[in-house]
């Protein structure tokens, strides 16, 4: 037995001093440049092997280190209220740039994150979108939605800026983006040092930010876990449950951001009603929320079983963004949606405009039920129906051309690249848009032959979705030609006679998959 002790003792002495060399040398790769390892480090640097992005400031610090300085995207605007604003809002009086503009029309406030922003230029943001509506006459959109923000910023936010309205009658609405704008309040850190929130016994306690330079604030808050070892062979393998792994960490659990957020909404209201401001709560909705509601509802449920025991009014964005696409969830990411880059997940300019709806439904004073009856109409109205058929002159193979097409851009179903040097086109792509048809015509004057050698591609190569395209060669409206295409098929060669006065036209429709996963590819494509 003796002999067993002790190996058991050199085994568990031999883990320890493994498990401290190891943990060391990580920390080295993580921390430290060490030229002929740095793609070993490059490839460890993600700040989501050590950290949870929604609980813990950890991974905003760690994030922002491994981050390149000319790679980041800080926050335009340090400011001591808030701890930042966006390039719109003075950090130090928190004035906007629509504030100038509201006459004597009525305020309507706006606080919440980048879905209250908006990440589309102004004119397409909900400021900009309601002065095209008749509200825009008597009422005039005030923006303090600010990316980054969780729902304690909107509310410091809030609390730092009404009392220059209070006189004008304003109507306030406190957006929060449910999917994700109530756990931020827990963080101290989110790209930029913020003001933190408390709950203790059952009161708010503020701490201020004390520091607003970046960097200085970090170097007296770094980053630092026990061990970043076990973070890491923890998330890469799942050793253990979530929940185990957040009691662990010591991560507050959705009862305390329920009775968290709770206290936000009812200090905006307490603030709100003593100066007898109308003011409602609405909840933006993400691509999970909407994809996911069975999974996701009790966040949503949460803030409107909050607000009706508080007596403030609460609106949803999902009747509304629901409505714009026919109740069809699988159309959200591309009709409502920016699909690619660093804003991905943000409602493009046909989302805000469903969801400008129930602002507008907030202006009109109607909280009783959702009235999606002109979303569509609105959406058609101002030309954003992504199933609507679009058409656009421009040229092609360097001819006069017209382009008819279903989507938000051409650029989704159409691609031209000439070569280097020339104006010769090598490559046409064509796809359709929405499983609508693609069509491509060119008014010939003179006889003329197409040749090009035709293959579908795929637009992702992990797509395991069984693709085919439909290529069409019309005359006049009439098909001459008609080619079935299928990624990784031999190329097929065209070629065409095309005897003047005629209208000639490619047009591409989806036989099997969906739109966008397959193009047609014409290689070298010659139209003389």
């Amino acid at each position: 037995m003796k002999r067993v002790r002790k190996r058991l003792l050199a085994l568990l002495i031999g883990f320890v001093v493994s498990f401290l060399i190891a943990e060391g040398s990580l920390r080295l790769l993580l921390f430290c440049d060490v030229p002929l390892l740095h793609g070993l480090s490059l490839r460890l640097r993600q700040a989501k092997f050590y950290a949870d992005a929604y609980h813990e400031s950890e991974y905003w610090k760690l994030q922002y280190l491994w981050t390149a300085p000319e790679q980041r995207l800080p926050f335009p605007h340090a400011s001591r209220f808030t701890g930042w604003t966006g390039w719109r809002i003075d950090p130090e009086t928190l004035v906007t740039d629509e504030e100038p503009g509201i006459g004597a029309r009525r305020p309507v406030l706006l606080y919440g994150d980048s879905f209250a922003e908006c990440v589309t230029a102004p004119a397409q943001a909900f400021q900009g979108l309601l002065e095209t509506t008749g509200a825009g006459r008597t009422h005039a959109l005030v923006n303090f939605g600010t990316a980054g923000f969780g729902t304690d910023q909107a509310l410091l936010m809030l609390e730092n800026t009404i009392e220059r309205f209070a006189a004008r009658r304003p109507l306030v609405i406190f957006s929060i983006f449910l999917d994700e704008d109530p756990e931020r309040a827990l963080l101290d850190f989110r790209g930029g040092a913020k003001p933190t929130f408390e709950l203790r016994d059952g009161r708010l306690v503020r701490h201020p930010l004390e520091e607003l330079d970046t960097q200085r604030w970090l170097d007296a808050h770094p980053p630092g876990s026990a061990s970043y070892l076990w973070r890491l062979l923890d998330t890469r393998a799942h050793v253990l449950p979530a929940r185990l792994r957040a009691r662990i960490a010591g991560l507050p659990g959705d009862d305390y951001v329920i009775a968290l957020n709770r206290a936000f909404l009812a200090r905006a209201h307490e603030l709100l009603a003593a100066r007898g401001i109308e003011h409602c709560v609405l909840g933006f909705h993400g691509l999970e929320m909407l994809e996911q509601p069975d999974r996701t509802r009790w966040r949503e449920d949460f803030v409107r079983g909050a607000c009706s025991e508080l007596g403030m009014p609460f609106l949803s964005s999902r009747p509304y963004l629901m409505a714009a696409v026919d109740g069809d969830a699988t159309r959200l990411r591309e009709s409502l949606f920016v699909g690619s880059g660093p804003l991905a997940g943000h409602y493009n300019v046909r989302g805000n405009r469903a969801a400008l709806e129930a602002i507008l439904q907030a202006i009109g004073g109607d909280y009783t039920h959702a009235d999606t009856s002109g979303v569509k109409q609105a959406l058609l109205a101002v030309g954003l129906d992504p199933r609507g058929l679009h058409a656009l002159e421009l040229r092609s193979l360097d001819k006069p051309a017209r382009l008819s097409f279903h989507g938000d851009e051409p650029t989704r179903c159409l691609r031209e690249a000439g070569e280097t040097g020339s104006h010769e086109t090598h490559l046409l792509g064509l796809h359709p848009g929405f499983e609508l048809p693609t069509q491509l015509e060119w008014k010939l004057e003179s006889d003329a032959t197409f040749h090009a050698q035709l293959r579908a591609l795929r637009s992702a190569e992990a797509d395991s979705v069984a693709e085919a395209v439909r290529l069409r060669l019309l005359v006049d409206g009439v098909t001459q030609r008609s080619f079935e295409l299928s990624p990784g098929a031999t190329p097929q060669t065209l070629e065409l006679a095309l005897h003047a006065p005629c209208t000639f036209a490619l047009e591409v429709e989806l036989v099997e998959g969906y739109a966008r996963s397959c193009w047609v590819r014409l290689d070298q494509p010659v139209l003389h």
